[in-house]
């Protein structure tokens, strides 16, 4: 829709792919909450509503980033390459990163049930990989929803989760929505 109606007003493409992008995406952070709230996440309904969220949400986000790799200067990687080293690395991490997560746990297991260093572990795991994926020129809110894919139906993980959905939805997200807001200057 977003696409036909911008490229009507003759529009260039980015424009209106960028524009398409915008009308795609959904907000993945209400309908998660209202799932939540209602008490279907567990439902079919509710499951089919969560995933056709995310997927929604990767499409736009896939489309808003080739559009700006596409209007950009030239990055550290050529297009094609920097799309295949992306398609590496979230197989890799989603083979890999719950194995060692899962080997750090096990570990402070060992040294008796530390559910704050567990999530120490989280958090330090999610800011390596934020790290790698910033110096390849994807954005941070990417790369920490490719960890939480990652690491998504481990059981060891949803106390922590419980923690860093209160710190993100009490905290981050306010702010986040503020910083935003402010910007918008009509």
């Amino acid at each position: 829709l977003g696409v036909w109606l911008l490229r009507s007003y003759n529009a260039s493409w980015p424009a209106a792919f960028l524009v398409g992008a915008v009308f795609l995406s959904s907000s993945i952070m209400l309908t998660f909450s209202y799932t939540r709230h209602l008490g279907i996440v567990k439902t079919p309904l509710g499951r089919s509503l969560r995933s056709l969220v995310v997927i929604e949400d990767l499409a736009s986000t896939l489309v808003v980033f080739l559009v700006f790799q596409g209007v950009a200067e030239p990055g550290r990687f050529p297009l094609p390459i920097l799309l295949g080293l992306l398609l590496c690395s979230v197989i890799l991490l989603r083979m890999f990163l719950p194995e060692l997560v899962l080997f750090a746990f096990r570990k402070l297991d060992e040294q008796g049930n530390r559910k704050e260093e567990k999530l120490r572990v989280l958090l330090a795991v999610l800011i390596g990989v934020i790290a790698f994926y910033s110096a390849t020129g994807v954005h941070a809110v990417v790369a920490a929803f490719l960890v939480g894919f990652s690491l998504a139906g481990l059981p060891e993980v949803e106390p922590a989760q419980e923690k860093l959905r209160t710190l993100g939805y009490g905290i981050f997200v306010p702010v986040f929505l503020f910083v935003i807001g402010t910007e918008l200057n009509f």
